[in-house]
């Protein structure tokens, strides 16, 4: 999650952040129990563009809210995904979900 949060800039290709925590999963020895996607756009969609997806040519804008969900599935053992939601700024990217809420 750390890696891809770093790369959530203005300019950067949904490749690039997709990439950048496939890495940490490769280095680990994992990356064959990370099968999907490593998060995508949301709003009016459950799943719309822009999408962390190997080879993406999305390019992330300030004003994007995006969801980064990287999860590691090892069959025969289970899985564990996990999901925070940031929204895309000049600055450093705003992260958007709290837990545990503040009710």
């Amino acid at each position: 999650m750390e890696a891809g949060i770093k790369l959530l800039r203005p300019g950067k290709s949904c490749w690039e952040v997709y990439r950048s925590i496939y890495n940490v999963f490769r280095e680990a020895g994992y990356d064959k129990y990370f099968p999907h996607h490593a998060g995508h756009g949301i709003g009016l969609e459950g799943q719309e563009p822009p999408f962390f997806i190997p080879g993406s040519d999305d390019e992330l804008r300030p004003g994007m809210v995006v969801t980064l969900e990287p999860g590691l599935y090892v069959p025969g053992k289970g899985g564990i995904g996990v999901e925070n939601d940031f929204l895309v700024t000049e600055e450093e990217p705003m992260t958007i979900n709290k837990f545990p809420l503040d009710l």
